[in-house]
């Protein structure tokens, strides 16, 4: 179990990959379309449009599973004997996560710096740096960092919880984020409701359930593997079949907001997708996929890959709209380009830093 949940990591990374390259097609499809002649609304319904939509649409598990993973392994790290996970293991965890989230989130805030001040003419306050560091605003993508550091620091609660009621802990974390999920639909609508504010990312309760359905799972292991054995090809055709109802919501919902383009949020029927994956992949935990060991890999230095491709993907595709915007005509092959740095680039310094003299502090560099 626990190599097919290092696997399950893999993926999950593969597919941010995919998801972010996907959004900066999205960017160049309709935000740039002027940069090389074409206009958004030719752009909307054709066939690359909803190529995106479909790899948006597929990954959009990645990170329920990274939490779920998660979850899973504070389970296992706490054992059966043991009433909840220690402090010092908790420490050690977050030391972890915090260093090389600052090491990449100090490089970032150079390109910040120059710029703001050499290009914009702006500066950055103190109290703007430490909000961006602490919701992890600095990108997009990072408020991952904060919001699994909140779990880690609640683990002992939720350790217990897992470990005495966790049906009860299900049934309430899952309420818990259905309604988080509830609360996006009026925002996404351009509905204004008095005295509704959306839950951010980065806050706990917005993917609480996740991270509680890695502990159950954790400290229930044998039957809950048999279950999904059990049920695999079920689970397996529920996710397939749930993607283009995915897909049809997202459309509809896009279409009642009178917006071109709407950035990704989690739906009850994106979660319910995750769900049929996650277990699906759980069912076939003793199947033999193509390029495991590969996917081994990525996944055991999936944290490092998660906080240096968001980087190279923004300046890349940047550079590119201003240094040769004609590119973006091959919508193709800015995507394919975008998926291949993201995670090239990420994998090449990792090997550098491993063979040369810094590699005594490659787990605080890259996790």
């Amino acid at each position: 179990m626990i190599r097919r949940l290092l696997l399950l990591n893999g993926v999950a990374i593969t597919g941010v990959i995919l998801f972010h390259a996907a959004g900066w097609s999205f960017t160049a499809l309709i935000f740039w379309a002027d940069r090389y002649g074409a206009t958004p609304a030719d752009q909307v319904g054709s066939l690359f449009y909803y190529f995106l939509r479909f790899i948006e649409q597929i990954v959009v598990f990645c990170i329920s599973a990274f939490l779920f993973v998660s979850g899973f392994f504070i389970a296992f790290a706490t054992g059966r004997a043991q009433q909840t996970i220690g402090w010092k293991l908790i420490g050690i965890r977050i030391r972890d996560l915090i260093i090389p989230y600052t090491v990449w989130t100090l490089v970032f805030w150079l390109f910040f710096i120059f710029e703001a001040q050499f290009l914009d003419g702006r500066t950055f306050s103190l109290r703007e740096y430490l909000t961006m560091f602490l919701t992890g605003s600095t990108d997009p993508a990072y408020y991952y960092v904060p919001l699994l550091i909140q779990f880690y620091l609640l683990s002992p609660f939720l350790v217990r919880w897992a470990k005495t009621h966790p049906v009860s802990m299900l049934v309430v974390t899952g309420i818990i984020q259905l309604t988080v999920q509830l609360q996006y639909f009026p925002s996404l609508l351009g509905l204004d409701v008095p005295y509704l504010n959306v839950v951010p990312k980065w806050l706990f309760v917005a993917r609480i359930f996740w991270f509680s359905l890695g502990m159950v799972v954790g400290f229930n292991v044998k039957p809950v593997q048999e279950w999904a054995v059990r049920y695999k090809k079920g689970l397996a055709l529920a996710a397939l079949a749930l993607i283009p109802i995915g897909m049809v919501e997202w459309e509809v919902i896009q279409s009642f907001s009178g917006q071109m383009w709407l950035q990704q949020r989690e739906t009850f029927i994106d979660s319910l997708y995750s769900l049929a994956v996650i277990f699906a992949f759980l069912g076939y935990y003793q199947t033999k996929l193509r390029y495991a060991n590969t996917l081994d890999d990525w996944g055991s230095k999936s944290f490092g890959i998660y906080l240096i491709h968001t980087m190279v993907m923004t300046y890349m595709a940047r550079l590119i709209v201003v240094m040769a915007p004609m590119l973006l005509r091959f919508e193709w092959f800015f995507f394919l380009f975008l998926v291949v740095v993201g995670m090239g680039t990420p994998l090449a310094m990792m090997a550098v830093v491993n063979r040369s003299p810094l590699r005594p502090y490659y787990k605080y560099i890259f996790g």
